[in-house]
C-alpha cells in the first residue's frame, strides 16, 4: 500500500492530506542533471545554515529511497542541512522558507505566490508555505466556519487547481484534481495550534521529519522524491515484494502504457505519464538495488531486509 491516504503523518503543512508523486529506480549513481548536491554552505546560502545549522542522523541500512527516478545506494544518513532535508548527498527537499514574523503570525493575509502557475505542484515549497500563511491568518482573525470558506476558496483559487469538490460525507474535505494530474484531499480546518513564526520553529519541525523519516526507512519504507517536491511511499511491510514486482515491468519489453498500469496496481497508483514519465524513462539497473531486493524478497513480508 502506499501512503496516499487523507491525514498523511509526513505532511509537514497539516492541510495537504497525502504524500504524493513518485518516480521509480535509477543507476547505481544518479547523474547530476537529476540529483541536486550538497555544497558548501558558503555556496548554498539560500539554505541558511548559517542562522539554523546541521543535524545529521546515524547511517540506516534499511529501506529503499529513489529521487527523481534514481535508486540511491544504501546506507542511508539523512540530514538537515539549513533549512533543507538531504538524504546521502541528494537533496530530497527543498529549502523552506523562513517564516516573515508578521505573516506567519497571521497579521497579513498573504497573496498567492508569484511563482504559482497552472503546473505547479501543490508541494511546491512555496505553495505550501502560502496555504500555511493562509491558515495562520485564519486562525488569528476568522471563525472556525468562516475558516472553512476562507480556505476553500484559497485552494480552489489556485492557479494549479483544475477541479475541486467537496466530500459529500465530510464537507471538511475538499477534493482537488491539479492541471498536472495530482489528485489529493484538503482539510479545510486544521488543529488551530501555532504554526513556525521564526527559525526555531523551522528547524524544529524539520528535525522532527527527520526523525520520522529515519523511523520509515528503518522500517524498510520504501520512499520516493521528486524535485518539485512531491513524494510518496510504500508501506514497510511489503515494499520489498512491491519494488520487486515493479523492477521486473520496468525491465520488461511491454508498452509504456502497459508498465504505467502494471506499477500502479503494484502499489503507487499516483504514478501517471502525465506527471512522472521518468518512472520509465529513467528506469536503469542497479547491481545494489537488486541484490537488496534478492535478499529481503527471500525473507517473510515484514522482515526487515537488514538488521539496524
Amino acid at each position: 500500500m502506499t501512503w496516499c491516504t487523507v491525514r498523511c503523518p509526513f505532511c509537514i503543512l497539516g492541510l495537504v492530506g497525502v504524500w504524493v508523486n513518485p518516480t521509480v529506480f535509477g543507476a547505481d549513481q544518479a547523474g547530476p542533471s537529476t540529483t541536486r548536491k550538497a555544497a558548501a554552505p558558503a555556496s548554498q546560502p539560500h539554505l541558511h545554515i548559517d542562522k539554523t545549522g546541521t543535524r545529521y542522523g546515524t547511517p540506516i541500512q534499511s529501506g529503499f529511497v529513489f529521487f527523481d527516478g534514481q535508486y540511491i545506494n544504501a546506507p542511508y544518513v539523512v540530514s538537515r542541512q539549513g533549512v533543507a532535508i538531504f538524504i546521502n548527498d541528494t537533496m530530497v527537499e527543498p529549502p523552506r522558507a523562513l517564516p516573515d514574523e508578521a505573516t506567519a503570525s497571521g497579521e497579513t493575509d498573504p497573496p498567492v505566490p508569484l511563482t504559482a502557475g497552472k503546473q505547479t505542484s501543490q508541494y511546491d515549497a512555496a505553495t505550501v508555505d502560502y496555504l500555511k500563511r493562509k491558515v495562520a491568518y485564519a486562525h488569528k482573525n476568522l471563525s472556525s466556519d468562516q475558516e472553512r470558506e476562507f480556505m476553500e476558496k484559497a485552494i480552489r483559487s489556485l492557479p494549479s487547481t483544475k477541479t475541486a469538490s467537496l466530500d459529500p460525507q465530510d464537507r471538511n474535505v475538499l477534493h482537488v484534481t491539479t492541471h498536472n494530474g495530482e489528485e489529493h484531499p484538503y482539510y479545510l480546518l486544521t488543529p488551530r495550534r501555532r504554526g513556525a513564526r521564526n527559525s526555531a520553529d523551522v528547524v524544529q519541525q524539520l528535525d522532527q521529519y527527520c526523525d520520522h523519516l529515519e523511523t520509515l526507512l528503518k522500517r524498510g519504507a520504501g520512499l520516493f522524491f521528486q524535485a518539485d517536491g512531491s513524494r510518496t511511499m510504500l508501506s514497510s511491510r511489503d515494499a520489498a515484494h512491491r519494488l520487486s514486482r515493479i523492477a521486473r515491468v520496468l525491465r520488461s519489453d511491454k508498452p509504456v502504457d502497459q508498465k504505467f498500469a502494471e506499477v500502479q496496481a503494484a502499489g503507487l497508483p499516483q504514478v501517471t505519464p502525465e506527471s512522472f514519465p521518468s518512472i520509465v524513462t529513467h528506469f536503469a539497473a542497479s547491481t545494489q538495488l537488486e541484490a537488496r531486493l534478492r535478499e529481503a524478497t527471500s525473507k517473510p513480508v515484514g522482515v526487515p531486509d537488514s538488521p539496524q
